[in-house]
């Protein structure tokens, strides 16, 4: 085909799958299809620092200095608007290494990208800065293939400002160009790099912010067995290393996770290992997980897209040289590759041509997320969101605890903002930032405590709504044909609404939404 046509159409189809990708993710949430976990904790947090001028909150948690960036954009807008600015961007950014692979490698490049599932369901679960790993690890590819080693490194070190745990991918950068490239000076300054910005952010920064605790992703209870800090988890790798193995191997969803991340490009990647270095650290944390970072419709994939689409894009041609001696040219097999991907897009993403976008609720397999009708506002949604105004006044003080999975900006524009049943019945405790001294900071690392001085916080308003999946904090019930299929969670959930309605005061109450309200003293 000619080299014009190849640029051309990839660019089209770039254009065109943004554009849908624009449209899927602010329906979504125009019809109340996004979650407190994560789009309305991240929305909080930029209305935070963009209105509020609390800057502190890139590092609770995680640390994430991109988020004075989209803090900028946020304030920029009416805050009511922002949120499809935001989702629009996020969605642009996942898609933009297409203009590139089109002139690098035509069509199929293309395809490779916008047809892998991460790039769907990063568009379209909420709000994360993780999009931002996509484009500046096409980046760092594209410099090494110009041999510009150097530069090289400006996209991997920036990798490590997304969120700690991409600083971890830093290092995997330095020690590909180490390996690979034969490129030893910048290879080993990206590396230690990383492991110092890894180390800062982990050991200082996050437990500082985070109230003295923390909660970054290798602090969490998924990977207590393997031991209690990150060089004891190493220890446990390397020291037993059959045991780790068959943690895996033995999972069928982790299994899966591997048959979906691989077998969407035929398992082509694998006759390009070295560019797998880079994806190394993403797997660790997902199969190391004993729970929760391994699914599939999450965010964590994110920084396997561009290592598995150019390994993959390298290890075809391998495999095409092998492949040629047989009867099928090299246009077939390109076809038979082409046919793969398309099939894989249909059976893992929420893609308008995949299984979870067409499922109907009398399927076992039906996604309440990303079925079709999630895109469509209900006079439902309208009713739902005109008690929102009426009832949640535009209130920075006012505290906010609702379902997770009803979210909208009146009520995540505001400091506090929790999912149901936080602050509901205890006091949630959060820093006095006014208290924050650069001091108190300096003397951390040394044993000094946080300076700063907690203060408890309550719900002002409950918000349920019984007729969408419930959940308890971000913990979810399974939600089978419009009901919860876990006895357990079901019944403490349960316990949670009948206790709430009995201490708080209803404000509004329709066809299982509820509005609560508590009790002055």
């Amino acid at each position: 085909m000619d080299e014009r046509i190849q640029i051309n159409g990839g660019r089209g189809i770039t254009m065109v799958t943004g554009l849908i990708l624009v449209v899927m993710a602010t329906s979504k949430y125009r019809s109340l299809h996004t979650s407190v976990y994560d789009l309305g904790v991240f929305f909080s947090n930029l209305y935070q620092i963009s209105i509020l001028g609390i800057w502190k909150g890139i590092f609770v948690g995680h640390v994430q200095p991109f988020l004075l960036i989209w803090a900028f954009i946020y304030g920029v807008f009416p805050v009511e608007f922002a949120p499809y600015i935001l989702l629009s961007l996020q969605s642009l950014m996942l898609v933009l290494p297409g203009f590139w692979l089109a002139r690098q490698y035509g069509i199929l490049g293309v395809l490779a990208l916008v047809l892998y599932f991460p790039i769907w369901y990063n568009a379209l679960f909420d709000f994360h800065t993780d999009h931002l790993v996509v484009p500046l690890l096409f980046w760092f590819f594209l410099l090494v293939e110009k041999k510009q080693y150097r530069l090289a490194a400006v996209p991997a070190l920036t990798l490590a400002l997304v969120k700690e745990p991409y600083a971890l991918q830093t290092v995997a950068c330095g020690i590909f160009l180490l390996i690979c490239k034969k490129e030893y000076r910048t290879g080993t300054l990206i590396a230690l790099a990383g492991i110092v910005y890894f180390l800062l952010c982990t050991k200082v920064l996050i437990p500082y912010f985070s109230l003295g605790g923390g909660s970054e992703v290798l602090g969490t209870s998924a990977y207590s067995w393997l031991g209690s800090g990150i060089f004891e988890m190493m220890h446990h790798v390397l020291t037993s290393p059959f045991a780790v193995l068959k943690e895996i191997l033995w999972s069928r969803e982790k299994l899966y996770y591997l048959i979906a991340v691989f077998g969407s490009f035929g398992f082509l990647p694998l006759f390009r290992p070295g560019y797998l270095i880079v994806a190394l650290p993403i797997f660790a944390i997902s199969l190391l997980a004993a729970e929760n970072y391994f699914g599939i419709r999450h965010h964590y994939t994110a920084g396997l897209v561009a290592p598995m689409v150019i390994a993959f894009l390298k290890g075809k041609d391998h495999f095409l040289a092998f492949a040629e001696k047989y009867r099928v040219g090299r246009e077939g097999w390109i076809g038979v590759i082409a046919l793969g991907m398309v099939f894989a897009n249909i059976w893992f993403s929420p893609s308008p041509i995949s299984r979870n976008f067409w499922l109907g609720p009398d399927s076992p397999r039906h996604s309440w997320e990303y079925h079709y009708s999630v895109y469509f506002e209900t006079e439902r949604d309208r009713m739902i969101k005109s008690s929102l105004e009426n009832f949640i006044p535009k209130d920075a003080p006012l505290v906010v605890s609702s379902q997770n999975t009803l979210n909208w900006a009146r009520l995540f524009n505001r400091r506090n903002y929790y999912a149901f049943p936080q602050t509901v019945f205890e006091p949630n405790p959060e820093a006095d930032w006014k208290e924050f001294s650069y001091a108190d900071f300096l003397d951390f690392p040394f044993g000094g405590p946080p300076g700063f001085i907690k203060r408890f916080v309550t719900s002002d308003r409950v918000i349920l709504d019984l007729k969408r999946p419930w959940f308890i904090g971000d913990r979810a019930c399974p939600w089978v044909h419009g009901q919860c299929n876990d006895k357990e969670l079901r019944d403490k959930f349960q316990g949670f609404v009948e206790q709430a309605i009995k201490t708080h005061r209803i404000l509004f109450e329709k066809d299982g939404f509820y509005i609560l309200d508590r009790p002055q003293n």
